[in-house]
């Protein structure tokens, strides 16, 4: 894909429709007035698919932002004071980064990392006075 700033402007033009037309924004529409309703168990299931339909045009706008090569950077007077801050946040980012791609669109499709902690189970509330009943614990 070309950079946006070296478009010609019905380029841009077509590719901001895309960006705007997506059916993320259409499903966003959809989720917020089932989510404005009171609940019911037949808006749940709607409400659900809607949710899904959301989601993964998130996922997807995610990974298309994602694997856009073009430096965001280009084209911006290098002096004015917004190039100097999104300078500043993009080198941050890319010094504390410590995924690869791969594994940065692994975890956003939820899969877990060899380096991410296992979490421990919460031990359940008891609230009884049997303590060997309730956890299979000793009351000693």
């Amino acid at each position: 894909m070309k950079n946006i700033m070296d478009m010609e402007t019905s380029e841009a033009v077509e590719l901001l429709q895309i960006l705007v037309n997506d059916q993320i924004f259409a499903a966003r529409e959809r989720l917020i007035g089932l989510l404005n309703k009171s609940p019911s168990s037949e808006d749940q299931e709607q409400l659900e698919i809607e949710f899904r339909e959301f989601y993964c045009g998130y996922e997807s706008l995610a990974f298309f932002l994602e694997t856009y090569e073009a430096d965001p950077l280009e084209g911006l007077a290098p002096h004015t004071s917004i190039a100097k801050e999104l300078k500043r946040q993009r080198e941050y980012i890319l010094a504390n980064r410590k995924t690869t791609l791969d594994e940065r669109m692994a975890r956003r499709s939820g899969a877990y990392m060899i380096s991410d902690s296992i979490r421990k189970k919460k031990s359940r509330n008891c609230h009884q006075t049997n303590i060997d009943s309730c956890c299979g614990g000793s009351s000693t």
